[in-house]
Protein backbone atom coordinates (compact mmCIF):
# COMPACT_ATOMS: atom_id res chain seq x y z
CA UNK A 1 0.00 0.00 0.00
CA UNK A 2 1.08 3.57 -0.82
CA UNK A 3 0.22 6.91 0.68
CA UNK A 4 0.79 10.65 -0.06
CA UNK A 5 0.78 13.60 2.20
CA UNK A 6 -1.47 12.29 4.81
CA UNK A 7 -3.32 15.04 6.66
CA UNK A 8 -5.82 15.07 9.34
CA UNK A 9 -7.48 16.66 12.48
CA UNK A 10 -6.41 15.33 14.95
CA UNK A 11 -3.20 13.90 15.53
CA UNK A 12 -1.29 15.85 17.84
CA UNK A 13 2.32 14.37 17.99
CA UNK A 14 3.65 16.38 14.66
CA UNK A 15 1.91 18.97 12.89
CA UNK A 16 1.53 17.17 8.73
CA UNK A 17 1.98 19.20 5.67
CA UNK A 18 -1.72 21.03 5.55
CA UNK A 19 -1.39 21.88 9.61
CA UNK A 20 1.95 23.19 9.18
CA UNK A 21 0.23 25.46 6.47
CA UNK A 22 -2.79 26.30 8.62
CA UNK A 23 -0.79 27.05 11.58
CA UNK A 24 1.44 29.88 9.88
CA UNK A 25 -1.97 31.22 8.11
CA UNK A 26 -3.43 31.47 11.77
CA UNK A 27 -0.35 33.49 12.68
CA UNK A 28 -0.59 35.71 9.80
CA UNK A 29 2.73 34.66 8.00
CA UNK A 30 3.19 34.04 4.27
CA UNK A 31 3.59 30.67 2.60
CA UNK A 32 5.70 30.16 -0.35
CA UNK A 33 4.13 27.08 -2.08
CA UNK A 34 5.88 25.71 -4.95
CA UNK A 35 3.56 25.81 -8.22
CA UNK A 36 5.27 23.43 -10.31
CA UNK A 37 5.27 20.19 -7.76
CA UNK A 38 2.48 18.05 -7.38
CA UNK A 39 0.68 15.35 -5.44
CA UNK A 40 -1.80 13.49 -4.25
CA UNK A 41 -2.82 14.71 -0.68
CA UNK A 42 -4.69 11.92 1.47
CA UNK A 43 -6.95 12.41 4.44
CA UNK A 44 -6.39 10.05 7.21
CA UNK A 45 -9.25 8.93 7.74
CA UNK A 46 -9.65 7.82 4.45
CA UNK A 47 -6.36 5.74 5.10
CA UNK A 48 -7.73 4.14 8.05
CA UNK A 49 -11.01 3.33 6.08
CA UNK A 50 -8.71 1.70 3.29
CA UNK A 51 -6.66 -0.59 5.74
CA UNK A 52 -9.70 -1.97 7.38
CA UNK A 53 -10.96 -2.74 3.71
CA UNK A 54 -8.30 -4.31 3.43
CA UNK A 55 -7.34 -6.20 6.48
CA UNK A 56 -10.99 -7.56 5.49
CA UNK A 57 -10.42 -8.80 2.35
CA UNK A 58 -7.01 -9.13 1.53
CA UNK A 59 -5.84 -8.85 -2.11
CA UNK A 60 -2.61 -9.31 -4.14
CA UNK A 61 -0.82 -6.35 -6.05
CA UNK A 62 0.02 -3.01 -5.38
CA UNK A 63 -2.26 -0.21 -3.93
CA UNK A 64 -2.47 3.31 -4.20
CA UNK A 65 -4.57 4.34 -1.11
CA UNK A 66 -4.14 8.35 -1.69
CA UNK A 67 -6.82 11.11 -2.22
CA UNK A 68 -9.46 11.46 -5.08
CA UNK A 69 -7.53 14.61 -6.03
CA UNK A 70 -4.14 16.19 -7.45
CA UNK A 71 -2.81 19.47 -7.56
CA UNK A 72 0.29 22.05 -7.20
CA UNK A 73 1.33 22.38 -3.72
CA UNK A 74 0.59 26.12 -4.26
CA UNK A 75 -2.87 25.27 -5.30
CA UNK A 76 -3.20 22.87 -2.14
CA UNK A 77 -2.49 25.79 0.12
CA UNK A 78 -5.23 28.09 -1.67
CA UNK A 79 -7.69 25.47 -1.22
CA UNK A 80 -6.94 25.41 2.93
CA UNK A 81 -6.57 29.46 3.37
CA UNK A 82 -10.78 29.07 0.94
CA UNK A 83 -11.91 26.08 3.32
CA UNK A 84 -10.10 27.54 6.35
CA UNK A 85 -11.35 31.33 6.36
CA UNK A 86 -7.52 32.43 5.64
CA UNK A 87 -6.25 35.57 3.56
CA UNK A 88 -5.89 33.96 0.69
CA UNK A 89 -2.85 36.82 -0.60
CA UNK A 90 -0.92 35.12 2.07
CA UNK A 91 -0.20 32.11 -0.01
CA UNK A 92 2.31 33.11 -2.37
CA UNK A 93 4.03 31.47 -5.48
CA UNK A 94 7.06 29.79 -5.47
CA UNK A 95 9.18 27.80 -8.39
CA UNK A 96 10.63 24.07 -7.14
CA UNK A 97 12.67 24.25 -10.23
CA UNK A 98 14.26 27.46 -9.02
CA UNK A 99 15.02 26.09 -5.66
CA UNK A 100 16.21 22.69 -6.68
CA UNK A 101 19.35 24.68 -8.98
CA UNK A 102 20.35 27.01 -5.60
CA UNK A 103 23.29 25.85 -3.67
CA UNK A 104 22.86 22.69 -0.75
CA UNK A 105 19.26 22.25 -2.16
CA UNK A 106 17.19 19.40 -0.81
CA UNK A 107 15.67 17.06 -3.22
CA UNK A 108 12.33 17.09 -4.24
CA UNK A 109 10.14 15.27 -6.84
CA UNK A 110 8.22 17.54 -8.75
CA UNK A 111 5.39 14.86 -9.11
CA UNK A 112 4.21 12.82 -6.49
CA UNK A 113 0.63 12.16 -7.78
CA UNK A 114 -0.75 8.65 -7.85
CA UNK A 115 -3.79 7.64 -8.83
CA UNK A 116 -6.23 5.76 -6.47
CA UNK A 117 -8.52 3.73 -9.78
CA UNK A 118 -7.15 0.17 -8.60
CA UNK A 119 -8.06 1.06 -4.80
CA UNK A 120 -11.90 2.50 -5.62
CA UNK A 121 -12.10 -0.34 -8.11
CA UNK A 122 -11.19 -3.54 -6.41
CA UNK A 123 -12.56 -2.31 -2.85
CA UNK A 124 -15.69 0.28 -3.71
CA UNK A 125 -14.04 2.90 -1.33
CA UNK A 126 -13.42 6.51 -2.77
CA UNK A 127 -11.20 8.60 -0.94
CA UNK A 128 -12.09 11.90 -0.61
CA UNK A 129 -10.61 14.81 -2.61
CA UNK A 130 -9.13 17.88 -1.10
CA UNK A 131 -11.48 20.42 -1.11
CA UNK A 132 -13.86 17.30 0.79
CA UNK A 133 -11.09 16.34 2.98
CA UNK A 134 -10.41 19.82 3.95
CA UNK A 135 -14.15 20.42 4.44
CA UNK A 136 -14.10 17.38 7.09
CA UNK A 137 -11.19 18.56 8.78
CA UNK A 138 -12.18 21.72 9.53
CA UNK A 139 -15.40 20.10 10.59
CA UNK A 140 -13.53 17.79 13.07
CA UNK A 141 -11.18 20.87 14.43
CA UNK A 142 -14.33 22.23 14.82
CA UNK A 143 -15.84 19.96 16.96
CA UNK A 144 -12.41 18.92 19.11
Amino acid sequence: VRIAVPYGAKYEAKLEFVRKIISKLEKGEACKLFTDQFTTPTFVDDIATGLMKIVDDPKQGIYHLVGSSSQSIFDLGLQIAQIFGFDPNLIQPSSLAEYLATPNARPYSMRSTLSNEKFITDYGFTPHDLTSGLAEMKRQLSTS
